[in-house]
């Protein structure tokens, strides 16, 4: 890796690597402090599961710190590498800003403490943007490795040049770390193209280095992944349904609910090491995850996840219960 320092104090990152004996250079382009490199570089290198965790809470409603550390033991046990943190799955719109700022700082010492290879992603989302930026701000004196953030979902901006004013926004309150694009249209109603989508932010939002993809339109992901734009964007697959053609198309991380258990996460490692050498084994286990993620959503997607994992029988690492979701998500 070769840095080069310009004269505003940014940096060209030349990557090179070998495949098959021929020499494939990617060059990534990034207009960031030079202390911010390792940050990004570890981000686009990832290639390890990731689980957007769930929120535990007490019987009264509170959220129960003291679970966090038997849950970790847990995850990591399973193969999982990282988080994503106060998402969809850890019902993070529904919590405080207070709620999510003290639950942060419990996951990173947790991390830090025992998990140091991880990788912790906390989402920022909220629906007024002035807590958003709290948000952001305080994980950015936290040192996280990542925040990332939904586009505004009720006051939905009308083009990109407006959504990219948000998430330049956003990202100016954390000007010390990555900002991830977290795309989740079935739900936002936020779409938009993105090849081109990437190349606006490159210029705008310098720290914008990646998107969790949780969205099954392939067509569009193929256009950008087949693009120059995606040698220095990360994408981590948001969805399980779509595992295999988004490792077709070279995605090699992924952040999904059903890794909150152990089948798909192992099943998921094994897809890797197979593909694509047998892909009857990598169609197989696809399967195998899609019918399991369907039997959590015959009803409620996160009560279910929750209760799987209350009922959880670990002879060998210490319990815990997460407890069920906050309202208006019921049974």
């Amino acid at each position: 890796m070769i840095a080069i320092i310009n004269d505003n104090l940014s940096c060209s990152l030349t990557d090179t690597f070998v495949e098959n004996n021929s020499q494939v250079i990617q060059v990534i382009l990034i207009s960031v402090e030079m202390s911010l490199i390792p940050k990004i570089s570890r981000i686009l290198h990832f290639d390890k599961p990731m689980v957007p965790c769930v929120t535990p809470f007490k019987k009264d409603g509170t959220i129960d710190h003291s679970v966090i550390g038997s849950y970790a033991s847990y995850l990591n046990t399973n193969g999982v590498r990282g988080i994503f943190a106060h998402g969809t799955t850890g019902e993070g719109l529904s919590l405080t800003s207070d709620e999510k700022k003290k639950l942060t700082e419990t996951w990173l010492s947790e991390i830090r403490s025992n998990y140091p290879d991880w990788l912790g992603i906390f989402n920022v989302s909220a629906t007024c943007i002035t807590e958003t930026i709290d948000q952001a701000n305080h994980y950015d004196q936290l040192g996280v490795d990542a925040i990332a953030v939904l586009p505004p979902f009720f006051y939905r901006p009308a083009n990109d040049g407006q959504l990219m004013k948000y998430l330049k926004t956003v990202s100016d309150a954390a000007p010390s770390t990555p900002l991830i694009f977290y795309h989740f249209p079935s739900m936002t109603h936020v779409n938009f193209r993105l090849k081109e989508f990437v190349s606006q932010a490159k210029k705008e939002v310098p720290l914008l280095v990646g998107m969790k993809y949780t969205s099954v339109d392939m067509l569009e992901l193929t256009r950008f992944c087949t693009s120059q734009e995606s040698k220095s964007f990360k994408i981590f697959t948001g969805n399980e349904q779509t595992l295999t053609p988004m490792m077709a198309l070279g995605v090699k991380s992924a952040i999904c609910a059903i890794f909150n258990f152990e089948m798909p996460v192992k099943g998921y490692n094994k897809m890797k090491t197979s593909f694509p050498e047998n892909m009857d084994e990598v169609i197989n286990v696809q399967e195998e995850m899609g019918d399991f993620a369907e039997k959590l959503r015959e009803g409620s997607f996160i009560h279910n996840i929750k209760r799987k994992l209350d009922d959880l029988k670990l002879p060998n690492q210490p319990g815990f219960k997460v407890g069920p979701p906050r309202m208006p998500i019921v049974e």
